[in-house]
């Protein structure tokens, strides 16, 4: 049995109220992959009550973990607010450069993961990596080249979703300080806000780390639903860094992960997808999105279509060519 004497694992967060449920989410599943370790959890929080703070606490420690809430003063946050040219994004986005100066000196190392995400392995090994830079990060598989950070060779813009902090070696490199300074003298440069901060003030100075460690969409091959077993087999971490399983558009295979952790979560009785915007062009997209999923995640149907298609466009060519 996991006692609070054991050596735990320190995770990080950063949400606001509009990702309650996500968190929700992301913890069932962090407990139901780890039930060896002991998980404590530091969460800078904004627009979430106290009373869902208790409940938030009592579910964690009735899994045999526990959480610790931080909040940020209005003095801290005032000079990002006009760094923000996207309205997708808000303050929330730049708590993560925080976490490492409101934590106790007492800890040494932190997994700081998105809310975006799901756990679908043990994070021991992850957590114990050793390494000497500031932090451990994933190559982002989108941005290649950005010039305008810096960045001129590809494989070398890492991924913010999941950072494994090396807290003392992040502080003495003043990590937080500088890509908060970089977010307030360079917007412009910002197209990822404090992740681009962040990969502009630690070019070669941070460790790269296997894509099993932040799984993001781009990584996932496109497989039948049944053929994701073996190869999430080696995977830990699955994150929806585009598409988010909340919405009914979304068209990332791995989203049956994040309802899977919906449903065990104290949020199954609510509403699974965000309010849906019933336009043709979105009606559209859902129709196609879903036949598509019929086609890939039932095996049976796949191979019946794969048995048909060879007669249609035989059928096609006999009905175009002249008589």
């Amino acid at each position: 049995m996991i006692t609070r004497s054991s050596n735990p694992i320190h995770l990080a967060v950063a949400f606001d109220k509009n990702f309650l449920t996500p968190f929700y989410v992301l913890v069932t599943s962090i407990f139901a992959n780890n039930t060896d370790n002991f998980v404590c959890i530091h969460a800078i929080v904004s627009g979430i009550s106290d009373e869902e703070k208790e409940k938030l606490k009592s579910y964690i420690q009735a899994n045999q973990g526990d959480i610790f809430f931080y909040s940020l003063t209005e003095q801290q946050v005032d000079s990002l607010r006009q760094a923000i040219k996207d309205p997708k994004y808000t303050l929330a986005t730049f708590y993560r450069l925080f976490i490492p100066i409101l934590l106790p000196d007492t800890i040494e190392r932190i997994i700081y993961i998105d809310t975006d995400i799901v756990i679908i392995n043990d994070l021991a090994e992850l957590y114990q990596m050793q390494f000497e830079e500031p932090f451990a990060a994933v190559v982002d598989p989108a941005p290649t080249i950005r010039t305008d950070l810096g960045i001129t060779r590809p494989g070398n813009y890492f991924n913010a979703g999941v950072l494994l902090i090396n807290l003392q070696a992040w502080r003495r490199e003043k990590i937080s300080e500088r890509a908060l300074d970089f977010v307030i003298q360079f917007p412009e440069k910002c197209k990822y806000v404090d992740q681009c901060a962040l990969n502009a003030v630690s070019i070669g100075n941070w460790k790269k780390i296997d894509s099993r460690y932040n799984l993001m969409g781009q990584y996932a091959p496109d497989l039948l639903k049944n053929e994701y077993s073996e190869f999430l087999d080696d995977k830990v971490i699955v994150h929806f860094n585009i598409f988010k399983p909340w919405d009914r558009l979304c068209q990332m295979r791995l989203r049956f992960l994040y309802h899977h952790y919906f449903d065990m979560s104290p949020e199954k009785g609510k509403k699974r997808y965000k309010k849906f915007n019933f336009t043709f062009k979105n009606v559209a997209r859902l129709v196609r999105n879903k036949t598509v999923g019929i086609y890939r995640d039932y095996l049976a149907v796949n191979h019946t279509y794969e048995r048909i298609k060879p007669a249609e466009n035989l059928l096609r060519e006999q009905q175009l060519s002249p008589h």
